[in-house]
């Protein structure tokens, strides 16, 4: 009878891990073809972060805004770990990359690889930053 138990116990745990690779993979996947979408038809502004907060689990949450053809924009973005970055970048300004025929597809640039996803060198103008990180 104990085998029973461990067994189903042991397909439980299987079951759930499969299932916690898959939202891994296919999530990673989801990412790809969005940055990969704005890739092709890049066009860039000026975001201004509205609020950035620790978002259980996930991260922490920066909401932020900007403008396209006197249209705001508002858009968030989980970082897996700003760390003491999260309440310095708050009302500050970053670079904005966005698909030309869809802003609503957009990525705000604040750390290094931020820009490398995009194959943007890092400005110069962000170096500030760098002195915040762990």
């Amino acid at each position: 009878m104990n085998s029973k138990i461990i067994n189903g116990s042991s397909l439980t745990f299987l079951l759930f891990l499969l299932f916690v690779i898959f939202l891994t993979i296919w999530g990673q996947e989801k990412e790809k073809r969005f940055r990969s979408k704005i890739a092709r038809k890049p066009s860039f502004g000026i975001g201004v972060v509205q609020r950035a907060e620790f978002a259980f689990k996930s991260g922490d949450k920066v909401e932020y805004s900007f403008e396209v053809n006197n249209t705001t924009i508002k858009s968030e973005r989980i970082y897996p770990d700003l760390g003491t970055l999260t309440n310095i970048v708050i009302k500050k300004s970053f670079p904005v990359v966005y698909y030309k025929d869809n802003p609503e597809y957009n990525d705000i640039l604040i750390l290094p690889e931020d820009f490398a996803v995009y194959n943007i060198a890092f400005p110069d103008s962000l170096q500030w930053i760098m002195r915040y990180r762990k």
